[in-house]
């Protein structure tokens, strides 16, 4: 009888142990796919200081959004001058190298007011935005991310600083941390 109970409970572990390998070859083969994926997306892009553009002559287009200002109005893309050329800085509540971007980025903004600066910040309010909006009155406009707006971007980590030119389309992307390498990203020939 004995025999009986320990011979189930060893078949009960056996095919358990069965299930979870097939789990974990599963698990393993979506993240080999990821990886291949970000691997080409890598071998299509030239790097220079963690600025990387498109090496394809067509600029793609960036994706539009409607976002929430600090006084709660939706703005998209298209609502800013079709004459400027537009940094999209994507950042998070909790980024601390976003927080130390920000007062180089208002600098840059003050100095080169030829251009459109835009702060996309995701995981705040609209409340967090008029306070931080007081406290720093930053000279960039500074609006609430979406989920869906990082998805569309493909912002991977933060901050992630997009370059588009006068007509929507992306120029180049990198991940700039001081006002030198922003005019070096924006300015680059």
């Amino acid at each position: 009888m004995k025999s009986n109970i320990i011979s189930g409970i060893l078949t009960t572990v056996t095919i358990s142990c069965i299930i979870l390998l097939v789990i974990m070859k599963f698990s393993l083969d979506t993240a080999l796919v990821k990886i291949e994926t970000l691997e080409d997306k890598v071998a299509s892009m030239s790097f220079t200081n963690n600025v990387y553009t498109e090496t394809s002559i067509d600029k793609p287009p960036a994706p539009n959004f409607e976002l929430l200002n600090k006084e709660g109005a939706i703005i998209s893309l298209n609502d800013f001058s079709n004459e400027k050329r537009k940094i999209l800085v994507f950042g998070s509540k909790d980024c601390n190298y976003c927080k130390e971007y920000y007062p180089e980025l208002h600098n840059f903004s003050k100095e080169y007011t030829n251009l459109d600066v835009i702060v996309i910040e995701e995981g705040i309010t609209v409340e967090d935005l008029k306070k931080h909006s007081k406290e720093n009155q930053y000279s960039f406009v500074q609006l609430v991310g979406t989920i869906k707006v990082i998805n569309d971007y493909q912002v991977e980590s933060t901050p992630t600083t997009y370059l588009l030119d006068e007509k929507n389309n992306i120029v180049r992307v990198g991940i700039i941390n001081t006002k030198l390498d922003l005019e070096s990203f924006v300015f680059k020939v």
